[in-house]
């Protein structure tokens, strides 16, 4: 338990931008866990908010057309670690393990085809805690709606005894007990199955920060001699570092190395004059292409989308 001197100074700021009058009247793990209710119903509702103009927002239709078009090309799975509904309103129709009638989780659904599914790896704002006391998931909600919102965490223990809840979307440090229930469990246990199986990974926008994410990633490189595949990493970069390769010593690129073990002298090519942008190598017989340029560029491009789902 940290002295109140170190409590006043980490905690406090909290209370202060929550508008919590009552202060740290005493440091007791239920007055953290009010804490951490108080903040997750704050971070859920801003992310709700901006959701509600999702489909109204410019952008969203290219976002939509890119997904559709992916899907009409080829097997698609989608996998995100965001907690907005962008997905789910361009893919209508994919799979989220949930029975969209009466809200509740049904793995069965997700384990007969491991396709044309998503899943929200981190929770999603149509993600609820079910007020009837005797079932103990997680809830979809069809339309979640700001002015209706009201999130009553369920308090549990962890295998260790501590004070945590059970929350719709997966913040902060008791991320490794909330993963362990459904649908997080189910979802994890499925994305594994996907990325073996896929022949192409799509990975757009990710920082390579996320620790259970990257185990998955990386186990790949074991399983190398049978299961070869085409890795296309879409990040935006270039305008910090115009002469990016693979070799950079940014941030993100030390993370991909890490991941991947990509090596300083693994030979790099441009792939071809029409797909500026794009580099590649070749790493445990995996094919790894990197897009520099950002996802808009991306997804508004025919050219750069037909050149990656062209397979050997």
């Amino acid at each position: 338990m940290p002295s109140n001197k170190t409590a006043e100074r980490d905690y406090l700021p909290l209370y202060q931008i929550l508008k919590l009058d009552d202060g740290l009247a005493s440091l007791s793990a239920q007055r953290l866990w009010f804490l951490e209710k108080t903040l997750n119903n704050e971070i859920f509702k801003l992310m709700l908010s901006r959701c509600e103009s999702t489909v109204s927002n410019p952008t969203f239709g290219k976002h939509s057309d890119f997904y559709n078009n992916l899907n009409k090309r080829s097997m698609l799975s989608v996998a995100t670690l965001n907690y907005d509904n962008v997905v789910i309103k361009a893919l209508p129709q994919f799979d989220t393990g949930f029975d969209k009638r009466n809200g509740q989780f049904k793995p069965q659904r997700l384990m007969c085809d491991s396709w044309n599914t998503y899943l929200p790896l981190h929770g999603c704002v149509h993600f609820a805690v079910p007020t009837d006391k005797s079932y103990s998931e997680l809830h979809w909600k069809r339309k979640p709606s700001v002015e209706d919102i009201s999130i009553d965490y369920k308090q549990m223990r962890s295998d260790e005894g501590f004070l945590i809840s059970k929350q719709p979307l997966v913040i902060g440090y008791n991320k490794p007990d909330v993963i362990l229930s459904n649908p997080y469990r189910c979802y994890f246990s499925l994305l594994e199955r996907l990325i073996y199986e896929a022949d192409i990974l799509l990975i757009c926008g990710y920082g390579f920060s996320d620790l259970h994410l990257n185990r998955y990633l990386s186990a790949l490189r074991y399983y190398r001699t049978t299961m070869a595949k085409r890795i296309v990493l879409i990040n935006r970069i270039v305008q910090e570092q115009p002469d990016w390769t693979f070799n950079s010593d940014d941030k993100w690129t030390r993370y991909v190395r890490s991941v991947f073990q990509i090596k300083a002298e693994d030979r790099p090519w441009l792939i071809k004059p029409s797909a500026m942008g794009f580099m590649k190598t070749k790493r445990d017989k995996h094919e790894f292409w990197f897009y520099t340029n950002g996802i808009d560029p991306f997804i508004e491009s025919e050219e750069l989308i037909g050149s990656i789902l062209q397979t050997k």
